[in-house]
Protein backbone atom coordinates (compact mmCIF):
# COMPACT_ATOMS: atom_id res chain seq x y z
CA UNK A 1 0.00 0.00 0.00
CA UNK A 2 1.35 3.51 -1.01
CA UNK A 3 2.12 5.66 1.53
CA UNK A 4 0.46 8.87 2.14
CA UNK A 5 2.65 11.87 2.48
CA UNK A 6 0.98 15.09 4.60
CA UNK A 7 2.28 17.88 3.11
CA UNK A 8 2.02 21.14 5.00
CA UNK A 9 1.35 24.76 3.52
CA UNK A 10 2.96 27.60 5.70
CA UNK A 11 0.18 30.55 5.06
CA UNK A 12 1.63 34.00 4.84
CA UNK A 13 0.88 36.29 7.49
CA UNK A 14 0.91 40.04 6.86
CA UNK A 15 3.29 42.02 8.82
CA UNK A 16 1.10 43.95 11.28
CA UNK A 17 2.86 47.16 10.49
CA UNK A 18 2.31 46.63 6.37
CA UNK A 19 4.46 45.08 3.87
CA UNK A 20 6.71 48.05 3.33
CA UNK A 21 7.75 47.81 7.03
CA UNK A 22 8.68 44.03 7.27
CA UNK A 23 11.28 45.04 4.82
CA UNK A 24 12.48 48.13 6.24
CA UNK A 25 14.86 46.29 8.75
CA UNK A 26 16.86 44.31 6.19
CA UNK A 27 16.33 47.33 3.55
CA UNK A 28 18.19 49.85 5.94
CA UNK A 29 21.15 46.73 6.52
CA UNK A 30 21.74 46.89 3.29
CA UNK A 31 21.52 50.38 2.78
CA UNK A 32 23.96 50.95 5.45
CA UNK A 33 26.30 48.77 4.18
CA UNK A 34 26.25 50.44 1.14
CA UNK A 35 26.77 53.48 2.52
CA UNK A 36 29.80 52.25 4.88
CA UNK A 37 31.40 50.44 1.29
CA UNK A 38 31.40 53.93 -0.58
CA UNK A 39 32.86 55.81 2.53
CA UNK A 40 35.99 52.83 2.86
CA UNK A 41 35.83 53.55 -1.24
CA UNK A 42 35.91 57.31 -0.62
CA UNK A 43 38.68 56.92 1.84
CA UNK A 44 41.40 54.22 -0.01
CA UNK A 45 42.01 56.77 -3.21
CA UNK A 46 45.72 57.82 -2.39
CA UNK A 47 45.54 61.74 -3.62
CA UNK A 48 49.04 63.19 -4.97
CA UNK A 49 51.18 64.49 -1.70
CA UNK A 50 51.80 68.05 -1.76
CA UNK A 51 49.70 69.60 -4.56
CA UNK A 52 50.81 73.28 -4.82
CA UNK A 53 47.73 75.52 -5.97
CA UNK A 54 49.34 78.13 -7.33
CA UNK A 55 51.62 75.83 -9.53
CA UNK A 56 48.30 74.05 -10.69
CA UNK A 57 46.34 77.04 -11.77
CA UNK A 58 46.10 77.91 -15.50
CA UNK A 59 44.93 75.85 -18.56
CA UNK A 60 44.85 72.30 -19.00
CA UNK A 61 44.02 70.72 -21.96
CA UNK A 62 42.09 67.04 -21.69
CA UNK A 63 43.37 64.31 -22.93
CA UNK A 64 41.44 61.41 -21.89
CA UNK A 65 38.37 60.90 -19.80
CA UNK A 66 35.92 57.94 -18.81
CA UNK A 67 33.40 59.09 -20.74
CA UNK A 68 30.09 60.11 -19.67
CA UNK A 69 26.93 61.26 -21.92
CA UNK A 70 27.04 64.74 -21.08
CA UNK A 71 30.55 65.25 -22.73
CA UNK A 72 29.58 63.08 -26.09
CA UNK A 73 29.83 65.62 -27.93
CA UNK A 74 33.24 67.52 -27.20
CA UNK A 75 36.28 68.26 -28.86
CA UNK A 76 39.20 70.50 -27.81
CA UNK A 77 37.72 70.30 -23.94
CA UNK A 78 39.91 72.21 -21.62
CA UNK A 79 39.77 73.38 -17.94
CA UNK A 80 40.71 76.52 -16.68
CA UNK A 81 41.69 77.64 -13.26
CA UNK A 82 41.99 80.69 -11.73
CA UNK A 83 42.36 81.98 -7.76
CA UNK A 84 39.52 84.23 -6.70
CA UNK A 85 39.84 86.54 -3.61
CA UNK A 86 38.07 84.64 -1.23
CA UNK A 87 40.05 81.60 -1.53
CA UNK A 88 38.19 79.72 -3.84
CA UNK A 89 39.01 78.76 -7.44
CA UNK A 90 37.19 79.97 -10.37
CA UNK A 91 37.06 76.66 -12.70
CA UNK A 92 36.16 77.20 -16.14
CA UNK A 93 35.24 73.95 -18.30
CA UNK A 94 35.34 74.71 -22.58
CA UNK A 95 34.64 72.68 -25.23
CA UNK A 96 33.77 72.70 -28.96
CA UNK A 97 30.87 70.78 -29.68
CA UNK A 98 30.77 68.29 -32.89
CA UNK A 99 28.50 70.65 -34.92
CA UNK A 100 31.11 73.34 -34.01
CA UNK A 101 28.98 75.34 -31.03
CA UNK A 102 30.71 76.22 -28.18
CA UNK A 103 30.23 75.23 -24.25
CA UNK A 104 31.47 77.12 -21.27
CA UNK A 105 30.42 76.85 -17.66
CA UNK A 106 32.23 78.11 -14.40
CA UNK A 107 31.95 76.36 -11.61
CA UNK A 108 33.88 77.05 -7.71
CA UNK A 109 36.05 74.58 -6.43
CA UNK A 110 37.24 74.61 -2.60
CA UNK A 111 39.99 72.24 -0.55
CA UNK A 112 37.92 71.40 2.22
CA UNK A 113 41.46 70.17 4.30
CA UNK A 114 44.22 72.67 3.92
CA UNK A 115 46.78 69.61 4.50
CA UNK A 116 45.25 67.83 2.16
CA UNK A 117 45.53 70.19 -1.22
CA UNK A 118 44.75 67.62 -3.85
CA UNK A 119 41.45 66.31 -2.38
CA UNK A 120 39.23 69.46 -4.41
CA UNK A 121 35.63 69.86 -3.83
CA UNK A 122 33.84 71.50 -7.20
CA UNK A 123 30.44 72.86 -6.69
CA UNK A 124 27.90 72.74 -9.97
CA UNK A 125 25.26 74.62 -9.10
CA UNK A 126 24.18 72.60 -5.57
CA UNK A 127 25.75 69.76 -6.62
CA UNK A 128 29.19 69.25 -4.64
CA UNK A 129 31.51 66.88 -6.44
CA UNK A 130 34.83 64.84 -5.42
CA UNK A 131 37.60 66.22 -7.68
CA UNK A 132 40.69 64.60 -6.73
CA UNK A 133 44.56 65.33 -8.42
CA UNK A 134 45.52 61.47 -8.03
CA UNK A 135 48.81 62.26 -9.97
CA UNK A 136 50.78 65.35 -11.36
CA UNK A 137 54.32 65.97 -12.86
CA UNK A 138 56.93 67.54 -10.27
CA UNK A 139 56.79 70.64 -13.10
CA UNK A 140 52.71 70.28 -13.34
CA UNK A 141 52.82 69.55 -17.18
CA UNK A 142 50.44 66.87 -16.81
CA UNK A 143 47.58 65.54 -14.07
CA UNK A 144 45.39 63.19 -13.41
CA UNK A 145 42.26 64.36 -11.46
CA UNK A 146 39.66 61.63 -10.31
CA UNK A 147 36.96 60.30 -8.36
CA UNK A 148 37.06 58.04 -5.21
CA UNK A 149 34.64 55.58 -6.74
CA UNK A 150 36.94 55.47 -9.64
CA UNK A 151 33.83 55.86 -12.48
CA UNK A 152 35.54 59.14 -13.07
CA UNK A 153 38.90 60.03 -14.47
CA UNK A 154 40.47 62.55 -16.58
CA UNK A 155 44.08 62.84 -17.89
CA UNK A 156 45.24 66.57 -18.58
CA UNK A 157 48.39 68.34 -19.83
CA UNK A 158 49.41 71.28 -20.52
CA UNK A 159 49.80 70.63 -24.15
CA UNK A 160 47.11 69.84 -26.37
CA UNK A 161 49.17 66.11 -26.66
CA UNK A 162 51.40 64.02 -24.74
CA UNK A 163 54.05 62.38 -25.42
CA UNK A 164 53.34 58.36 -25.29
CA UNK A 165 56.01 57.38 -22.99
CA UNK A 166 54.61 60.37 -20.52
CA UNK A 167 50.74 59.15 -21.03
CA UNK A 168 52.08 55.50 -20.39
CA UNK A 169 53.15 56.75 -17.32
CA UNK A 170 50.40 58.13 -16.27
CA UNK A 171 48.04 55.42 -17.15
CA UNK A 172 50.09 53.10 -15.39
CA UNK A 173 49.81 54.85 -11.89
CA UNK A 174 45.82 55.32 -12.47
CA UNK A 175 45.49 52.05 -12.80
CA UNK A 176 47.65 51.01 -9.85
CA UNK A 177 45.28 53.34 -7.82
CA UNK A 178 42.67 50.85 -8.77
CA UNK A 179 41.32 53.05 -12.08
CA UNK A 180 40.21 50.58 -15.30
CA UNK A 181 42.22 52.31 -17.98
CA UNK A 182 40.97 50.96 -20.49
CA UNK A 183 37.10 52.41 -19.87
CA UNK A 184 39.14 56.05 -21.31
CA UNK A 185 38.09 57.64 -24.39
CA UNK A 186 40.53 59.81 -25.51
CA UNK A 187 39.21 63.58 -26.39
CA UNK A 188 39.20 64.38 -29.88
CA UNK A 189 41.64 67.48 -30.99
CA UNK A 190 39.63 70.34 -31.91
CA UNK A 191 39.60 74.18 -32.45
CA UNK A 192 39.86 76.08 -29.19
CA UNK A 193 36.93 77.04 -27.53
CA UNK A 194 35.82 80.59 -28.67
CA UNK A 195 33.03 82.24 -26.46
CA UNK A 196 32.26 83.48 -23.31
CA UNK A 197 31.44 80.38 -20.60
CA UNK A 198 28.34 80.96 -18.00
CA UNK A 199 29.27 81.90 -14.67
CA UNK A 200 29.01 79.97 -11.19
CA UNK A 201 25.41 78.60 -11.46
CA UNK A 202 24.12 78.71 -8.06
CA UNK A 203 20.86 76.93 -8.40
CA UNK A 204 20.61 73.97 -10.63
CA UNK A 205 16.80 75.59 -11.50
CA UNK A 206 17.84 78.73 -12.98
CA UNK A 207 20.61 77.48 -15.30
CA UNK A 208 18.47 78.09 -18.32
CA UNK A 209 17.66 81.89 -17.86
CA UNK A 210 20.83 82.84 -16.30
CA UNK A 211 22.86 82.00 -19.99
CA UNK A 212 22.12 84.05 -23.24
CA UNK A 213 22.43 81.19 -25.36
CA UNK A 214 19.78 78.70 -23.64
CA UNK A 215 21.68 77.36 -20.60
CA UNK A 216 24.10 74.70 -22.05
CA UNK A 217 27.15 75.80 -21.01
CA UNK A 218 25.55 75.43 -17.52
CA UNK A 219 23.66 72.97 -18.22
CA UNK A 220 26.77 70.63 -19.31
CA UNK A 221 28.84 71.44 -16.33
CA UNK A 222 25.88 70.73 -13.86
CA UNK A 223 25.32 67.13 -15.11
CA UNK A 224 28.36 67.00 -15.10
CA UNK A 225 28.40 67.93 -10.91
CA UNK A 226 24.86 65.53 -10.90
CA UNK A 227 26.65 62.75 -12.04
CA UNK A 228 29.92 62.95 -9.68
CA UNK A 229 28.71 64.29 -6.55
CA UNK A 230 27.30 63.90 -3.00
CA UNK A 231 25.34 66.16 -1.20
CA UNK A 232 26.66 67.47 1.95
CA UNK A 233 25.39 65.60 4.82
CA UNK A 234 26.39 67.54 8.08
CA UNK A 235 29.75 67.22 8.09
Amino acid sequence: MPQRVQVHVAREVPHPAGPMRAYAGPMRRALLLLALAAACNRDSLEVAPGVEQQKFLGKWFEIARIPRAVERDCVGTTATYTARADGKLEFVHECTLTDGRYHGATALATVPDAKIPGKMEVDFGGHVGDYWVIDVAPDYRYAAVGHPSRDYLWILSRTSTMPPAELRVVLDGAKAKGFDTTRLEYTAPGPEPQGTPTPPVTYGCSMGSRTGGGGGGALLVAAIGALVSRRRRGR
